[in-house]
């Protein structure tokens, strides 16, 4: 049984990483947890929303974007369609 979130994070680890796809991907917290998530190889993201908010936050962050992928779409709905792929 896992107790803390530690352990958790721990368990996650052993497993395979997960392609997570995030629709309208312009906020910093959004930024902000997709690094952690990616720096623990939790992850492999793919953020979707208009990629020049994207990289200026995740320069803000100083979260290297050059290693993950950034589809452009700026209209919402698209950003969900492409999302749900």
């Amino acid at each position: 049984m896992i107790k803390s979130f530690k352990e958790l994070l721990g368990s996650i680890k052993n497993r395979e990483k997960k392609i997570l796809a995030i629709a309208g991907a312009e906020s910093e917290e959004i930024i902000e947890a997709v690094k952690i998530a990616t720096e623990e190889r939790i992850i492999s993201p793919v953020l979707i929303g208009d990629p020049a908010k994207i990289e200026t936050l995740c320069g803000k962050l100083n979260f290297d974007f050059k290693s993950i992928e950034i589809l452009g779409e700026k209209e919402p709905q698209r950003c969900a369609s492409l999302a749900s792929r």
